[in-house]
């Protein structure tokens, strides 16, 4: 890292070291802006970081995440869990998987497995449950 991002790097360890590697705002410094607006979307007022002044720092504005940083703990934590819950509902991740119905017998390795065994004279196991 050069210049800002050495400064950047710093401040992110200095972080991660104050939360005990908890590693809640350095976790959220690297997710994407629209993951960060979405979590920044949901703060409380009632909840700023006490040497905060004006409003949360918008899409556009830096200082996302050293507003984040300010918060308490438990406001980190549950902002997360909103963040990773709604992630959960909404997420496309491994479609292919909720669409499997089985494999085809002359695509898998089990012959492998029985070719592996005969060499090596031993039991080789094969997981018929795993793509």
């Amino acid at each position: 890292p050069e210049g800002a991002s050495v400064e950047k790097h710093n401040y992110l360890m200095q972080t991660w070291a104050a939360e005990k590697g908890a590693g809640k705002s350095v976790f959220f410094a690297v997710l994407p802006r629209e993951d960060k607006k979405w979590i920044l979307n949901r703060v409380d007022k009632s909840t700023y970081p006490a040497h905060w002044k004006g409003t949360v720092p918008s899409e556009k504005d830096t200082g996302k995440t050293h507003f984040f940083a300010g918060l308490a703990e438990d406001v980190k934590t549950d902002l997360l869990n909103q963040w990773k819950a709604e992630r959960a509902r909404s997420s496309s991740d491994f479609d292919h998987l909720r669409k499997y119905h089985g494999y085809d017998q002359e695509v898998t390795l089990e012959p492998v497995a029985a070719k592996l065994a005969e060499l090596l004279g031993k039991k080789v196991a094969f997981a018929r449950d795993c793509l």
